[in-house]
């Protein structure tokens, strides 16, 4: 007799956000990913194709909707401005009210499961009844924090907080010889208030300054936290007055401008102030009060025995309660879990504010963390659907894969420091995976999934503000008031909006419009020729590999209002790691492609998949296995290849139909042998 086909109850999902294939691929080959193996082992893989743009927003939203961005709607980073709104104003995309397809959460709870949340990307605001902790985005897209990362030194450098030494007077409690120092320690707060401590630097030993003691009203014997050069303090729990200040948010927007160039700063700029803005709009929900309860920790980065270089970093600072649905469910968790963070200060790395290992200490906390906050929700909380994320992969792809490859230029030095680096992290998440995996039981279907990965880009970020303009099509005028360059709407017919699309700007439709509607076709022939004809001057290459009209994007899965009137793709070369370019680029040894892995019941074992395995499959995929609702606006196919028994819905369908014909003939038998059967009844 055939053994039937085990069916999947409940489902965990593991998101890594730029989960890399081919370094997974390596880093298994290499025994170093033993629960990858595992995975790969068990179960099926897969080097999976991403929707277009290559790039976080719309991608994860796909993969949970099961839709194209161009049913979805989100459709890149940042998403365009309202009807009537200068086409230079972005709108914040990490935003599920934004979304118009139905997520797999949802479509679960109508068939009578429960989801759980941790971390997962652009899920916020919950859009269901079950459990999530935070859910928003990566780096600075931040909706319920605090206070963010920061620096606290002796020097003058922008975004940093300076600190102010002297001979130390009035402690309490203080040790160490009589030639202490003091100083205050500035916590920039959202909304312009700040929280102020009090700092002592000491010398405990004979080598010079060593120590550094936080404490409040100068008392030494009750220190908020304790560190030598290296050292982390303990976690701080603390209360903060977040009385608005709205002169002190003037002077700390004018000091972004100020800060050192690097690669990402007007990326990173406008997540800044569209997250501020969302959290003005109150999309993270009710704000805090004038004082809330949050955690934070130090580090002492560096001290010199002479005290002339100081450097400590704080984390982010993250309320205890606000983040979560329920709401209750924040300081069971400080409780029993631990404090929690979302950015693992990779703007701090990005501006060269801490090392390496200051960044992999709070990425593998983060790890940590979720993997613990898993375990503890799943055994305490009915549930169907576990879905936990890290966002890990991605910061790796923007620090690491130009220093990885050498296509990219980089030094036999750097590749070496750069491999180091990303063998440790994904080894944390390998453990991670490895903590996760003593969840499920032989009922559970247990995913892996990336929305992109990265390649190494060796030429600069191609803007292509810099062609239109030369092409004639972008005017810029200097503004009278504030000096630096705008946009002469007036002069303007075509302007780059986001990171892959081209809007004309048209009368009636856009609030400066020149381009007339008549003209709108042969105006986008030339702009798209002028974009074909543009060389690097550097390289004399073409960047551009794809450029293609509104209606022929659809062959990308872009349609709908929120796309621009042209699209394009640009070679790897000149993109920013993903985003831009098409999901089957390739540079060297690296793709751009998805991880994807699933092992559990009716699922093949050691397979790696042969047929064209997309994001939009992942929903179709859960649903089925475990038999609710697939999510109404998806548009992906069920992955029969990686099934043991791909018909074994149908199979249930024909047994139930089965024993019910077996039931009928039973009752119809009974019914003559008893008289069962309903009599006529007789007129008299």
């Amino acid at each position: 007799m055939k053994k039937p086909i085990p069916e999947a109850k409940r489902a965990i999902i593991l998101g890594i956000d730029g989960g890399h294939p081919e370094l997974v691929q390596k880093f298994i080959k290499e025994g170093k990913l033993p629960n990858f193996e595992r995975m790969m082992k068990e179960g099926v893989f897969k080097e999976a194709l991403e929707p277009f743009p290559t790039i976080t927003p719309p991608n994860w939203t796909t993969i949970v909707t099961g839709a194209w961005p161009g049913t979805h709607g989100i459709t890149d980073f940042f998403l365009p401005p309202e009807p009537g709104q200068p086409l230079d104003k972005m709108q914040f995309a990490f935003d599920t009210r934004k979304s118009r397809a139905e997520y797999i959460w949802q479509a679960a709870e109508r068939g009578g499961k429960k989801p759980i949340l941790i971390k997962w990307e652009v899920s916020w605001p919950p859009n269901h009844h079950g459990i999530q902790i935070e859910g928003c985005g990566p780096g600075v897209v931040n909706l319920h924090e605090l206070g963010p990362v920061r620096l606290h030194t002796i020097e003058e450098l922008p975004l940093t907080a300076r600190i102010h030494l002297e001979p130390a007077r009035g402690w309490k409690g203080l040790e160490g010889s009589g030639e202490s120092l003091e100083g205050k320690i500035s916590l920039y707060l959202h909304g312009g208030a700040e929280k102020i401590y009090d700092l002592a630097i000491i010398k405990s030993g004979r080598a010079g300054y060593d120590k550094i003691i936080v404490a409040k009203d100068r008392d030494a014997s009750r220190p908020v936290a304790v560190c030598t050069p290296g050292q982390w303090s303990d976690w701080v729990l603390d209360e903060f007055n977040l009385k608005p200040d709205p002169e002190k948010i003037k002077t700390q927007d004018a000091e972004r401008g100020k800060i050192r160039k690097y690669a990402q700063k007007e990326i990173h700029d406008n997540q800044a102030v569209t997250t501020a803005q969302a959290r003005a709009a109150g999309l993270g929900g009710e704000p805090p009060k004038d004082v809330a309860k949050g955690t934070f920790r130090f580090k002492l980065i560096n001290l010199a025995g002479d005290a002339s270089e100081l450097e400590i970093l704080t984390t982010q600072i993250w309320p205890v309660s606000g983040y979560t649905q329920p709401l209750e469910l924040g300081p069971e968790l400080l409780e029993k879990v631990g404090a929690f963070f979302t950015n693992p200060a990779r703007d701090a790395l990005h501006y060269g504010w801490i090392d390496e290992g200051t960044f992999f200490e709070l990425m593998d906390y983060q790890h940590q963390w979720l993997a613990k906050a898993a375990k503890y929700l799943s055994s305490t909380r009915e549930w169907d659907l576990l879905f936990v994320e890290t966002h890990c992969c991605d910061y790796l792809s923007h620090f690491y894969l130009n220093y990885y490859q050498p296509e990219c230029g980089a030094s036999p030095s750097e590749q070496k420091n750069a491999l180091s680096w990303l063998t440790r992290h994904y080894q944390s998440i390998d453990r991670m995976l490895g903590e996760l995996l003593t969840i499920p039981d032989e009922e559970t279907l247990f995913m892996i999934v990336s929305d992109h990965s990265g390649t190494g880009s060796a030429q600069q970020l191609l803007d292509s503000r810099k062609v239109l303009e030369q092409a004639g099509f972008l005017v810029y005028k200097t503004n009278p008031e504030t000096g630096p360059r705008a946009v002469d709407w007036s002069k303007t017919k075509a302007f780059p909006q986001r990171g892959i699309y081209v809007y004309l700007n048209v009368k009636g439709r856009d609030p400066e419009g020149i381009v007339d509607p008549k003209d709108m076709d042969a105006t986008v022939d030339q702009v798209i020729q002028a974009m074909m004809d543009y060389k690097d001057p550097a390289t004399g290459k073409h960047p551009y590999s794809l450029i293609l009209r509104k209606e022929d994007a659809a062959l990308l899965g872009l349609w709908g209002d929120r796309i621009g009137d042209i699209v394009y793709a640009v070679r790897p070369e000149y993109d920013l790691e993903h985003g831009s370019e098409l999901p089957t680029s390739r540079v060297g040894e690296l793709t751009i492609r998805s991880l994807f892995f699933m092992k559990g019941p009716n699922v093949k074992k050691g397979l790696h998949l042969q047929r064209l395995t997309q994001l939009t499959a992942v929903a179709p995929t859960l649903a089925y296995l475990l038999g609710f609702p697939i999510p109404a606006q998806a548009e992906g196919a069920v992955l029969w290849e990686a099934l043991e028994d791909p018909d074994f819905r149908v199979n249930q369908v024909k047994a139930l139909r089965k024993e019910l014909d077996r039931w009928k003939k039973l009752y119809a038998g009974l019914a003559v042998e008893y008289d069962l059967n309903p009599r006529p009844e007789v007129e008299e």
